[in-house]
């Protein structure tokens, strides 16, 4: 929970992810882990779909 509160998102999917394999039957490692990587997956596609625009309108290092 303290990466996902601080805003670490991706070391709390690689944390839960951990705690998942370790015990399948956590709901809650289940739950939090699923929730945060749909976040991170989201970011991501907002971070993409922004570069693309930059890169559209020739802003390359914005871009980047």
């Amino acid at each position: 929970m303290f990466f996902y509160d601080t805003g670490n998102i991706s070391r709390a999917v690689d944390e839960w992810n951990q705690a998942v394999i370790f015990y399948p039957d956590h709901a809650d490692a289940q739950t939090w882990f699923l929730r945060a990587e749909r976040e991170l997956e989201e970011k991501v596609k907002t971070h993409y779909q922004n570069a693309m625009l930059h890169y559209k309108y020739m802003r390359y290092g914005d871009a980047a």
